[in-house]
């Protein structure tokens, strides 16, 4: 089978990509060709189809002339569309996956998969398909004022970077491609949500179920196993209260760790102010646009010897670090749909104390409902890492549950099976043969 996945980055960037690239791999080991289309970028990784990929443009920090074209290449990209249509005619693929096409890509090469007749499949990392600024969040608070079509209330409300203009930019694309020309909804046959929560939000905002399907990300539970050796190291980065059990070392500080972008949703301030009343270390790894912020937080908590922010690190560190930790903390303020830290963190068999909000509670819920905790509030979040601290084999027995149930929610052999469903389900559906595309002259 072929199969062209397409997504606006070409790199690790953060956890879509990391899906993008790992669902790629397992099709191949699976004997299934994979033909990226992406945007150029300086960091992308190399392959023969780059050739094909759209002209890059920076959304952050644009140019004069990018700053004129951006409105265009949101709403309809027409060099994004004759350049997935020479990729169309040259390999000539049974299905088209998409993932984020927004803003880089846009919606343009649905109309190619329209016209012929090939079965696109979408997996949803995020909430652009039903709010303006990709995250149903704004001004610090979960906001869903877009439901039901109004989105012109995102423009009062400023919800895209705090910005008029970006937002009525934003709200404009959105009618356009769904209230009006309803690009996505007629091109798109299954939508995959990689949690229940997403599932059941999008169904909320009008996206008929049956075209939805519910399948977590894949991930392998990783080394080391839960030994006894595991244990006793386990219990050494929990400080373990009382004496040491079985010979192991006893550690006067515990440490937390907690990792991802630093940005306002992400909620790094709660946890910050919950170190006030925590006896251990908090580890912070990643950089953003919050790390001014959250720096003067230190400060002004007092928490200086208690909290270090370690910026970027490449994510072989990061799993060196959650090794080493007593648990992770993911303190979202927002719909996370199904992270990655927590993925993560369970494969390597480590308790994870998160906020009650999103998809995230799906993952903790079965393995220790008392390390949820109320989203935004600092006290509660004491509450839960202090519980987990002051008990340490219920900690330890957490973190070997949270390994077995991504062992069999997120078993990769599983979720390709389940993807390859998918696609067989569709092609049977399909109209206009293979041949029926003509080759590139």
């Amino acid at each position: 089978m072929k199969i062209i996945n397409v997504h606006k980055y070409y790199y690790q960037k953060a956890g879509a990509e990391r899906y993008v690239f790992d669902v790629a791999k397992l099709l191949q080991e699976h004997g299934h060709e994979v033909i990226p289309f992406a945007m150029h970028h300086s960091q992308n990784e190399q392959t023969p189809w780059s050739r094909y990929f759209v002209s890059n443009i920076d959304f952050l920090h644009p140019s004069f002339f990018e700053k004129m074209c951006i409105p265009f290449r949101m709403i309809y990209s027409l060099e994004a569309k004759r350049k997935f249509k020479a990729l169309v005619r040259a390999v000539k693929p049974d299905i088209v996956h998409i993932h984020n096409i927004y803003h880089h890509i846009s919606p343009s090469i649905l109309d190619v998969c329209r016209e012929y007749d090939i079965p696109v499949v979408q997996t949803i990392h995020d909430y652009k398909m039903i709010c303006s600024n990709y995250m149903l969040f704004a001004n610090g608070k979960i906001n869903e004022d877009c439901k039901k079509g109004r989105c012109w209330r995102d423009v009062l409300n400023k919800s895209v970077k705090h910005s008029y203009i970006k937002s009525i930019l934003a709200v404009l694309e959105m009618y356009i491609h769904h209230a009006w020309l309803n690009i996505y909804e007629k091109n798109i046959r299954m939508f995959v949500m990689p949690s229940q929560f997403s599932l059941e939000k999008f169904a909320e905002f009008g996206v008929p179920k049956e075209k939805m399907i519910h399948l977590p990300y894949p991930i392998s539970a990783c080394h080391p196993e839960q030994s006894e050796e595991f244990r006793c190291y386990q219990k050494k980065a929990l400080g373990f209260f009382g004496p040491p059990a079985g010979g192991c070392p006893q550690n006067d500080t515990p440490r937390i760790l907690a990792y991802g972008r630093l940005s306002e949703e992400k909620g790094f301030d709660v946890l910050i102010r919950a170190m006030k009343h925590i006896p251990a270390h908090l580890d912070i790894i990643g950089d953003g646009s919050m790390r001014k912020h959250l720096e003067a937080c230190i400060q002004k908590e007092g928490v200086q010897k208690k909290v270090t922010l370690h910026g970027f690190l490449p994510r072989k560190y990061i799993f060196d670090y959650i090794k080493r930790s007593a648990c992770v903390v993911v303190p979202s303020l927002w719909y996370e749909i199904l992270p990655y830290t927590i993925l993560e963190s369970y494969a390597l068999g480590k308790t994870v104390i998160v906020s009650n909000i999103g998809g995230m509670k799906e993952l903790i819920e079965p393995v220790n409902p008392a390390y949820l905790f109320t989203v935004g509030d600092s006290f509660d979040c004491t509450r839960a890492i202090t519980q987990a601290l002051m008990n340490p084999e219920v900690c330890i027995t957490s973190g070997e549950k949270g390994k077995m149930l991504i062992k069999e929610l997120c078993n990769p052999q599983t979720h390709i099976q389940k993807l390859l469903d998918i696609y067989k389900s569709l092609l049977v559906k399909r109209v206009a043969p293979l041949d029926s595309i003509p080759k590139r002259a």
